[in-house]
């Protein structure tokens, strides 16, 4: 076992669940067997009816605190009510997604690296992205050990980043003086505003390839889909936006740059999710999926103007008017890729 050689002294690990007992045994489990003892684990519950309360109870380590909120208060209010909760000896915290884990050496790594760079307000690890029954599907996009909030940010729009909420190391003074987690329509992006303030607060934005985390993808995790939801996740890369666009106009930096990294950003992921929603209607033989998605997509071209792609208007006139769609063959998709997106 190799134990840290410089502390920041506790360490906080909050653990938001609901309903999600069998991964949550996992989850405190990985972070109760920390090489470094210095945590201090707080998991706060939303509700849950599946057995969570008495499992538990019979959790005997002092370093576990449990709480149960009176009312759900969702992923942002337990985040933030669970970090207030967490005693004046924690100085740096993360949060683990009740169905993720850390790696044994987390809090060992992270502190240890935090400790050495005065100037990084906060840290994450690469990413190994895991199925429901923990084998490895992939490895995560990592970024360089240092670099400014900005150029996360941009590289983050560009998909040239992948962080999650899971991972993330931060001062919990500075949790504190920038409000606190986010809270946007929905969950879309909260994760890259929260990381980009903490750096900015900070300076920069550190990515510890020591340490590492597993984040875990199965049928319960947050999904997007066209139906009642892509508007509402547009909604939120909205309030991405102007939640960055506020936090460079008031440190003094481009709020132009910004603004058209981001609008990059949600034209990729929108004009992406709008065609999956084209490529849907045609594997449905009915005709009932084509007519519901034209429908949706008709009735919101007023609110999702100046971010459609010249290609997409292109996929769905051809989808439209003739019942083809071209976007499952490589040379349509290579020609599309050299003329614009």
């Amino acid at each position: 076992m190799r134990m840290n050689s410089v502390s920041v002294g506790v360490v906080g690990i909050l653990i938001p669940t609901y309903n999600r007992l069998p991964f949550l045994e996992k989850s405190l489990a990985s972070a109760l067997n920390q090489t470094c003892r210095d945590v201090e684990v707080v998991v706060i519950d939303n509700g849950s009816t599946d057995g969570t309360p008495g499992y538990m109870a019979g959790i005997d380590d002092p370093r576990v605190r449990y709480l149960v909120n009176d009312r759900n208060l969702g992923l942002v209010g337990s985040i933030n009510k669970g970090i207030s909760l967490m005693s004046e000896a924690v100085s740096w915290c993360t949060i683990l997604c009740d169905d993720d884990l850390l790696e044994s050496e987390y809090v060992a790594d992270m502190s240890e690296f935090v400790a050495s760079r005065q100037d990084v307000g906060v840290a994450y690890v690469p990413l190994t992205f895991i199925d429901a029954d923990g084998r490895p599907v992939r490895k995560g996009i990592a970024g360089p050990e240092t670099e400014s909030a900005l150029s996360y940010l941009k590289a983050r729009s560009q998909n040239r980043r992948e962080t999650y909420l899971t991972g993330v190391f931060f001062p919990r003074k500075s949790f504190e003086a920038i409000g606190g987690y986010p809270a946007f329509t929905t969950g879309m992006a909260t994760d890259d505003a929260f990381i980009f303030h903490l750096g900015v607060m900070g300076k920069l934005v550190g990515c510890n390839k020591k340490a590492e985390a597993f984040v875990r993808l199965h049928e319960g995790s947050e999904s997007v889909s066209l139906a009642g939801g892509l508007l509402k996740h547009f909604q939120a890369l909205l309030d991405f936006r102007d939640y960055c666009c506020r936090v460079a106009r008031d440190n003094g930096f481009s709020e132009r740059d910004v603004e058209q990294w981001i609008k990059g950003k949600i034209k990729l992921w929108l004009n992406s999710e709008l065609i999956k929603a084209i490529r849907t209607g045609m594997e449905d033989r009915s005709g009932k999926r084509k007519k519901e998605a034209l429908d949706e997509i008709h009735g919101s071209e007023g609110r999702l103007k100046g971010y459609l792609s010249l290609r997409f208007r292109a996929d769905l006139y051809l989808y439209e008017r003739f019942d083809i769609f071209l976007g499952k063959h490589k040379l349509y998709f290579a020609l599309w890729r050299i003329i614009t997106w």
